[in-house]
């Protein structure tokens, strides 16, 4: 078996969300507590905050006054409780999730084939 690590890697990418660019990290599957079900998989609220907020690591959104929004755990926290941020009824959170455990995933698969 040949295992090459050199295909992974913990780095974030930059992803268009509506008019913002978001740097979203891989979610490490080390770190996930999640469970599956009838071979569905459970993440808990707690869970998904986590995920939401140790994966995005950047972005350039603005408030309603025009400035800056920090990228903070704070900022983020009220963004993923309120589901604000809201792109064609697709939530930030969401999208921030899939993309973090779907590179992980498939960065998986990849370093497995």
């Amino acid at each position: 078996m040949k295992i090459d690590i050199k295909t992974v890697s913990y780095e974030a990418q930059k992803y268009k969300f509506g008019d913002a660019m978001l740097g979203i990290k891989p979610f490490p599957l080390s770190k996930s507590d999640a469970g599956v079900k009838d071979g569905v998989l459970i993440l808990t609220g707690e869970n998904n905050f986590r995920i939401f907020n140790e994966s995005l690591e950047s972005w350039d959104v603005m408030g309603a006054d025009g400035k800056p929004l920090p990228c903070t755990a704070e900022v983020k926290k009220k963004i993923f409780d309120f589901a604000l941020g809201k792109v064609n009824d697709e939530k930030m959170s969401d999208f921030v999730i899939g993309k973090a455990l779907n590179r992980a995933h498939k960065e998986e698969a990849e370093v497995k084939n």
